[in-house]
């Protein structure tokens, strides 16, 4: 086992699969562990309805950027497939204007989001290549808790747990044998409500 530190990606020697090929390095055949800095790119869109009679109605577009941190473990599963897991502090902060004093208890055109969550995912890794570039493929969902949120454009009672649906891939550059820097791309789309859509862009890099 290599010794880093927390902030390294590095991996640990299990038994080959029968399938694989014998005598396989550790970057094919060993639990790899990564951290990795997040921006994410925020898109929400929102119906809202004014104070008048009958009401205005409209949808508001939301957007903004946000930063966060998550760590990842890879497991090899069977021949190019890999399982992953996640668990990361991925923020939501997004903002826009309505045409009506809809938000903020019908009071303002400013419509807001922030919502810091706590983000723990499963997905199902198939890597396409085996050479120093390792590039791959993935789809899985995640599951993100709030553990804080201010917003002028949802009601806060009903921001809970959420789970959203993600595609994704990316490439390890291997520096050694077990060193290596992650980077992917990543698609989340949560799970729509009725007055509610959301989608993360998320760009992912790391050690």
């Amino acid at each position: 086992v290599t010794n880093n530190t927390s902030n390294s990606a590095k991996s640990e020697e299990v038994t080959p699969n029968t399938s694989s090929p014998n005598n396989q390095p550790y970057r094919l055949g060993g639990i790899k562990y990564s951290v990795l800095g997040n921006i994410f790119i925020n898109s929400m869109t929102t119906k809202q309805a004014d104070a008048s009679i009958p009401p205005n109605q409209e949808s508001v577009a939301l957007k903004g950027n946000s930063f966060g941190v998550t760590g990842t473990i890879d497991y090899p599963f069977k021949n190019l497939f890999i399982l992953r897991g996640t668990l990361g502090y991925e923020p939501l902060e997004v903002s826009g204007s309505s045409n009506f004093l809809s938000c903020n208890n019908l009071t303002s055109k400013t419509c807001t989001a922030s919502i810091q969550y706590l983000s723990a995912g499963g997905f199902l890794r198939y890597n396409i290549t085996q050479s120093q570039f390792q590039f791959w493929a993935g789809l899985g969902g995640t599951g993100k808790f709030p553990l804080a949120k201010t917003t002028t454009a949802l009601v806060a009672d009903d921001i809970k747990f959420t789970m959203t649906i993600a595609i994704s891939g990316g490439a390890d550059y291997y520096l050694s044998n077990k060193n290596f820097i992650p980077v992917s791309l990543e698609y989340q789309m949560f799970l729509p409500s009725d007055t509610v859509s959301a989608n993360i862009i998320m760009l992912r890099g790391g050690y």
